[in-house]
């Protein structure tokens, strides 16, 4: 009536499984390349309109004290 499952056998189907998922993610890998790059790509877009956000913050105080004189 019950069927005995040997450790073998069970490491066996652990390991056919593993390498099934291992085989599924890396078709994906692709796209998980460019999702890492274009997050990368974010912070530096970010930090550069940051940069240039400040620089021009200054430069417009500088232009509204000379028009209000």
């Amino acid at each position: 009536m019950y069927k005995c499952i040997s450790s073998g056998k069970v490491k066996e189907a652990l390991r056919c499984l593993q390498e099934f998922f291992q085989e599924q993610l890396g078709k994906h890998s692709k796209t998980i390349s460019l999702i890492e790059q274009n997050l990368t790509a974010q912070d530096n877009i970010l930090r550069a309109l940051t940069d240039t956000n400040a620089k021009y913050a200054r430069i417009r105080k500088e232009n509204v004290e000379l028009s209000n004189k």
